[in-house]
């Protein structure tokens, strides 16, 4: 089986996952997800110097991030479904060009002053 070709079938296997489970149970996951993820974020930053030291190298921090943010793609993936956002979408499109090139602008204004 071809890369894309499993991607497919494990991206079709979610959203029967998320139809199983319902916008309820995945509204509720999503936030623990986040939450993991926003944990993990701030272990590593701790493992990399920063802060409180944890019990953690910084790679193995490094790895739970991974995870974490594996966690969170699925349920983004699976609230995408539920609540009909798509990528293509262009309500998503341009939230997504304005929140990047206002990151950038703020870069740049920095840089400058």
């Amino acid at each position: 089986m071809r890369y894309d070709e499993e991607l497919c079938q494990v991206m079709a296997e979610n959203i029967e996952n998320a139809k199983h489970y319902g916008l309820e149970e995945v509204l509720l996951q999503t936030q623990e997800e986040a939450a993991e993820l926003i944990q993990a974020i701030s272990k590593y930053h701790r493992a990399a110097g920063h802060g409180a030291p944890v019990k953690l190298t910084e790679e193995e921090a490094r790895q739970q991030i991974l995870e974490e943010l594996a966690d969170v793609t699925v349920m983004v993936e699976q609230l995408r479904y539920f609540l009909d956002f798509r990528k293509d979408e262009p309500g998503f499109r341009e939230i997504y060009k304005h929140k990047i090139r206002r990151t950038t602008e703020r870069r740049q204004n920095a840089n400058r002053g």
